[in-house]
């Protein structure tokens, strides 16, 4: 393979065969360029092909030659494929012109369109792609923002849907363990209100049985006394001799049954008159009962239909929270998938950093022989 001897601040001409056709020169001009680089800032051939085709070369022949150009007729590239870190090829400058040009002018042209060359590599091979990797480092740390953002978001909103799921089945805890205990209150005064009710009721019965026995009383004592007055007077009738008669003894002996009888009966009343005063007393602390009974019933009651609003209430609640929680776990995915994503996007990142590390800007050098 045929290389070239890099000697540095030199340039290479050659000057083609001129040959005459209507009065017109076809001249070539020759340069050779040695390029130094990394491996991330190659250029390729067609790049530099491409490079060296552009207008703005032919416009700086053009401006350079001035009248002695008729035409540039465009820049041929050769050599030899490039290395892993350096790639050294050779342009030409085809012209033609009505004379031959000065060394001069051939060198000015070569120095143009050289330093055009170099500056579009610059720009093509490090600037640019700079650019690109630093635009792409800035967008892939947002996206690396926004995501680390969503996926905090995600956890507090699941931490705050469980936290409040929780409280509300501690809520739910305590408002049934009240329901219960109020619940067994008011079984229990129901209960002490029906054996209330029950227990006036057989008062009250007692206490007319007992008036009644007490009214019988009252009206047999009213007839003692009455047989009691009869006998006293039918025994004053009875002289003293005849006191040892038969109708005597029967008559001091219907007496005194008489007398034992009233007796009997005082005694009887006095007893039925006490229970009966004993049954009205029982019965005041009844009546006295059931009003603080009937007000406890309607607290109980009162309270306990709270309680099943409030249960109501916490279960929809609690329901609201298991959707929340629901939809959350539906959400799994896409937080897997956000992992995932910021696991790509961290790789990305450090392989911009790396390229940026690595990537160095072109180095050009033009040679001669």
């Amino acid at each position: 393979m045929k290389t070239l001897r890099p000697l540095p601040l030199f340039a290479v001409l050659a000057l083609g065969a001129a040959l005459p056709c209507q009065g017109t020169l076809d001249v070539s001009i020759e340069a050779a360029v040695l390029t130094q680089f990394s491996g991330d800032t190659n250029p390729p051939n067609a790049l530099v092909v491409a490079i060296l085709n552009e207008p703005e070369v032919g416009d700086a022949v053009r401006r350079i030659g001035g009248d002695a150009i008729d035409k540039f007729q465009g820049t041929g590239v050769g050599g030899e494929p490039p290395t892993a870190s350096s790639y050294q090829f050779s342009f030409t400058l085809h012209l033609q012109g009505k004379a031959e040009l000065p060394r001069a002018t051939k060198d000015a042209m070569v120095e143009a369109v050289y330093e055009h060359l170099c500056r579009r590599l610059l720009e093509l091979t490090y600037e640019a792609p700079g650019r690109h990797l630093k635009q792409r480092y800035a967008e892939l740390s947002k996206q690396h923002q926004q995501l680390v953002l969503e996926a905090t978001a995600l956890r507090a909103r699941n931490a705050q849907a469980e936290t409040e799921q929780s409280a509300i089945q501690q809520l739910q805890s305590n408002n049934e363990l009240e329901l219960q205990a109020v619940q067994l209150d008011l079984a229990t005064e129901e209960r002490a209100n029906v054996f209330l009710d029950k227990s006036r009721a057989e008062l009250q019965d007692q206490r007319e049985r007992l008036r009644a026995q007490k009214a019988e009383l009252n009206e047999l004592a009213q007839q003692i006394e009455q047989q009691l007055h009869v006998a006293g007077l039918q025994l004053g009738k009875l002289t003293t001799p005849v006191e040892q008669t038969e109708e005597f003894r029967k008559a001091r002996a219907e007496l005194a049954n008489l007398q034992q009888q009233s007796r009997q009966q005082n005694r009887d009343y006095l007893r039925i008159t006490e229970a009966l005063e004993d049954v009205q007393a029982q019965l005041s602390r009844n009546l006295e009962q059931l009003p603080v009974s009937s007000l406890a019933l309607q607290r109980y009651r009162a309270r306990l239909e709270t309680l099943r609003e409030r249960h109501r209430e916490l279960a929809d609640r609690a329901e609201k929270a298991a959707g929340v929680r629901r939809d959350l776990a539906e959400q799994q995915a896409r937080a897997e998938r956000i992992s995932i994503d910021l696991d790509v996007c961290r790789t990305l990142l450090i392989e911009v950093q790396q390229k940026l590390g690595r990537i160095e800007p072109i180095r050009c050098q033009l040679l001669r022989q």
